[in-house]
């Protein structure tokens, strides 16, 4: 039986192969979600083993505590911290030394 129309997928067949995209990528990847303020809403289970946190440890917090400290207060993390949208960005400037609690 096709799917979706002569133009293209349904909006559930679209959602559908959405979901299954950012489940695989919750696996191969570490991710996290934050607020609009850049305060920790969840993280999958690669990012706490990555850092070395549970999710009740970092809940809550400003993602600003996975970057060492000289870094916190530079005018380049003073950009990415303003955006937190673009989070993905400041991936490079991430450290596994920032677990130190």
């Amino acid at each position: 039986m096709p799917t979706g129309t002569p133009s293209g997928p349904t909006l559930a067949e679209e959602f559908a192969d959405y979901a299954l995209q950012v489940k695989a990528v919750s696996k191969s990847h570490a991710t996290a979600t934050f607020d609009l303020d850049g305060l920790i809403l969840s993280a999958n289970g690669n990012f706490l083993d990555i850092f070395g946190y549970t999710l009740p440890e970092i809940e809550g917090r400003h993602h600003s505590i996975f970057v060492e400290p000289d870094h916190r207060e530079s005018e380049a993390q003073g950009y990415y911290f303003s955006r937190p949208i673009a989070a993905a960005s400041f991936a490079p400037l991430l450290s596994k030394a920032a677990t130190t609690h």
